[in-house]
Order: structure tokens, then C-alpha cells, then sequence
């Protein structure tokens, strides 16, 4: 995306709701966001113009950005502008497109406004784990990564996303700990129960919190969520986080210095428009 300076939120407001209401326009989270909706909704034919939110500067709203809404949150500034947009002209064509992440279970998806997209899955990144996709990447990029590696490593990375759906529910700022030590390279599978306690014990330190309780707590939603298909609520990073310790642990020397935004990235550039024209989020981008 080029350069840009960011606009006032009233400006913004004001111009898709007074003086160019028609105009079609999708805001995204980010630039990874960008880059791949933009990309592959071109390859789609359709037209579309794509903007990210950090193009409008929310600072005028003060204290009265949403209490219920994160201020530092992409996601959240999406929802309040595109419903914001919404309220003044219903039948604005200014939409968002936001990660589902968890919030099917930490708030009332109905209050969505209508022309707020949500991802199929988690997250973003979902979308670069298609079959074809890990068949591509497998005979190109590295032959370790495998569609029975991915599957275990989504299902480690849903287990300590597990952790963020407790912490919202609770309203908590919750330190996250390195999974490092938490996941068994040869079987993949993470100790979720070691990995909760070990977190839950250092907020302690400055917080008032009942580790037991808490604990309970996290293995009843842990329980919940066991039958679900756990790239509907996995953390994108904490896959990518994992997905990279494990490369590590199979040839150390070649990935010693891959960051995990160098690896997003593989996964992202490799996704043919083909792999995913299917998923109801693109066959609605057509249909806008």
C-alpha cells in the first residue's frame, strides 16, 4: 500500500456518508491484511478499492472511543467505523474485514453490524493452510511441513489461544509465556494444563488471582471447545510461533534466523487465487 496520511475518524465519516456515499471501499486490520485480500480479490475481477485502518487517526474520539471496544485494537477501530458509517447512511457500501479470532465466544456476534465481513476461520492465516497450499510449500519451500504436521500444530496453537478467550472473558491483561517449553516436538502436542499454571503463577505476582479457580476455569473451556474444529479460534501468531519451533528443532541451521514474519510470509505469497475463490469470505467479496 503506498503512503498515506491519515484522515480525521469525522472526515472519514463525513466523506463516505455525505460526499461520496456510493463509493466502495473495504477496511482491513493491516498490511498483511492488505496485501493478500486486495491481491486475490483482483485476481477475482472484482473492484474493489482496499484501505487499512491505521489510514484514519481515531484520535479526536478521546475518552469516548467504546468502553466496550479496545482502543490500541485494529479489529475494534474497524467495528466502530464501519458501524459508525452505518448508522448515517444504511445504505453505505463501506465495509470491514475483520479476523472471527474469538469473538463468537467472548461477545454477541448478532450485534454485528451487516457490513462488517467476518474471516471463515480465526484468523487471516487460516486461509494459507488449505491443502494445496501445504502441498505447494511442501515440494517447494521445505519438505517437513506437511498437511498432518499443520493439523497438529493448529490444534497446539487453539489450545494456547485457549488462554485469550479466559482473559477477555475476565477482562484481564494476561502476560503471555514462550511456548517453547510447553510443546513435545516429536508428538507436537502442547501441555496445555503446565502451560496455564505457569502463566496463571507469574500474573500472580502483581495481580489478585485464584490459580485454582482460574485453572478450572480454563479446562472447562478447554472441554467446551474440545469437538471444535480448532482453526475457527486458533491465534494465527502463536501457530506461526510454534509452526517456526518446530522447523528449528528440524534443521536448526537453515531456519536459525527465519522470524516468524518471514515465514507468514511464505505461506501468504504461495496462496493461489484457485486455493481459496471457494470460501464464502471471497465469493462475497465478488459479490459486492
Amino acid at each position: 500500500m503506498p503512503d498515506f496520511i491519515s484522515r480525521p475518524i469525522d472526515r472519514v465519516i463525513n466523506l463516505y456518508t455525505v460526499l461520496e456515499p456510493s463509493k466502495n471501499i473495504i477496511f482491513l486490520e493491516g498490511k498483511q491484511d492488505y496485501q493478500f485480500y486486495s491481491t486475490h480479490a483482483k485476481k477475482l475481477g472484482t473492484n474493489l478499492t482496499f484501505s487499512e485502518i491505521n489510514t484514519v487517526d481515531f484520535s479526536s474520539l478521546g475518552i469516548t472511543f467504546p468502553s466496550n471496544l479496545e482502543r490500541n485494537n485494529n479489529r475494534d477501530k474497524i467495528i466502530y467505523l464501519i458501524s459508525e458509517i452505518h448508522k448515517k447512511r444504511s445504505d453505505s457500501h463501506v465495509y470491514g474485514i475483520i479476523d472471527r479470532d474469538i469473538l463468537e465466544y467472548v461477545r454477541d456476534l448478532s450485534s454485528i453490524d451487516s457490513n462488517l465481513i467476518l474471516t471463515d476461520y480465526g484468523c487471516l492465516e487460516v486461509y494459507y493452510l488449505s491443502k494445496l497450499n501445504i502441498d505447494k510449500i511442501h515440494n517447494t519451500y521445505c519438505d517437513k511441513i506437511t498437511d498432518d504436521i499443520i493439523t497438529k500444530l493448529c490444534i497446539a496453537a487453539a489450545k494456547a489461544t485457549l488462554l485469550i478467550i479466559f482473559e477477555k472473558k475476565n477482562a484481564l491483561g494476561i502476560p503471555k509465556l514462550k511456548m517453547d517449553s510447553y510443546l513435545n516436538i516429536s508428538s507436537l502436542e502442547f501441555n496445555f494444563v503446565d502451560f496455564v499454571k505457569k502463566t496463571l503463577e507469574n500474573f500472580k505476582k502483581d495481580k489478585t488471582i485464584d490459580i485454582n479457580i482460574s485453572t478450572k476455569e480454563l479446562l472447562s473451556i478447554e472441554q467446551a471447545l474440545k469437538s471444535s474444529n480448532p482453526k475457527n479460534y486458533l491465534n494465527g501468531h502463536y501457530f506461526m510461533d510454534l509452526l517456526l519451533l518446530f522447523l528449528k528443532s528440524m534443521e536448526k541451521k537453515r531456519f536459525q534466523h527465519t522470524t516468524t514474519d518471514q515465514l507468514e510470509d511464505v505461506f501468504r505469497v504461495s496462496v493461489e487465487t484457485d486455493f481459496i475463490k471457494n470460501e464464502p469470505l471471497f465469493q462475497k467479496l465478488i459479490q459486492i
